[in-house]
């Protein structure tokens, strides 16, 4: 038996023109990612909660990354 992963926290964030590879990637890595706590930003969360199904904390709609809580200190 394999020793519990520690649970983290993990922001993704992604240009308008790296939204796509990123959905790809965390495709490839769904398993892994859903073991963690996922924050995103406005269409980036949208994208990863609509289209695998991963729970994603602190998606900001709208909102640049810059100006949006990414994390669960609720700094950017």
């Amino acid at each position: 038996m394999y020793p519990a992963v520690k649970q983290r926290h993990i922001a993704l964030l992604a240009h308008d023109n790296i939204k796509t590879e990123l959905l790809r990637w965390a495709e490839c890595n769904h398993d892994s990612l859903s073991q963690h706590q996922l924050y995103a930003t406005g269409t980036t969360g949208t994208m990863l909660k609509y289209e695998l199904g991963l729970p994603v904390h602190g998606s900001c709609p709208g909102r640049p990354a810059a100006t949006c809580a990414s994390g669960p200190s609720g700094t950017s």
